[in-house]
């Protein structure tokens, strides 16, 4: 399915003009290695580390659901970059980043995993690139959030096309030392590109 994405991301610069004022905006670190790890307040508690993630839907540690009191239920098993991973179904009262909220909204817990050691608690993507535009400011550290039905843009960015694959995987085509590949864009990936060996092979 093509969609025209929401999700704009790109190095801010002076050629860069933006022609509408963000909804939200928040600051964000660890983008020298690859990372956007910003603050969120859940169901009014917090502030928590989260990984803002382009590859992931919204999901919260199983420590974290707990602490927060909010119930557990059901199991299911989502696609991630290291396989198969098992989780369960919380729903949260409220997401909040700086100004922005989401309301009563659905999210996966999962245990263990990358939530084992200090550091982020969960992950935030695809339910706010389903409804908004985000901007990502590598050279300021920011996340910035547009309305779509006010939002426009001119500069010398590329628009590519963009797929929805299975688990809300945004998918480009390019090519990759002259052979066609499938890439998805993943904010979440500390490395710059990463290629599975079949396709090295």
């Amino acid at each position: 399915m093509i969609i025209r994405s929401t999700f704009v991301c790109w190095l801010i610069s002076s050629a860069v003009v933006i022609a509408a004022t963000p909804v939200a905006s928040v600051d964000f670190t660890g983008g020298e290695q690859g990372r956007i790890v910003i603050d969120a307040q859940i169901n009014d508690q917090g502030p928590f580390p989260f990984v803002f993630d382009t590859g992931s839907v919204n999901i919260v540690s199983l420590n974290l659901a707990k602490k927060l009191g909010a119930q557990v239920s059901g199991k299911r098993t989502i696609s991630a970059f290291g396989g198969p991973v098992e989780t369960a179904t919380v729903v949260l009262d409220s997401i909040k980043l700086g100004s922005l909220t989401m309301g009563r909204t659905e999210v996966l817990a999962i245990a263990g995993g990358p939530f084992t050691n200090a550091g982020p608690v969960g992950m935030l993507g695809w339910e706010f690139l389903s409804k908004l535009v985000v901007e990502v400011d590598y050279q300021h550290g920011k996340l910035n959030f547009f309305d779509p039905a006010t939002y426009s843009y001119s500069g010398h960015g590329v628009r590519l096309p963009m797929t929805v694959h299975e688990y809300n995987m945004l998918v480009i085509s390019g090519t990759v030392f002259g052979f066609k590949a499938t890439l998805q864009l993943d904010s979440g990936s500390e490395a710059p590109l990463v290629l599975f060996k079949k396709f090295v092979k």
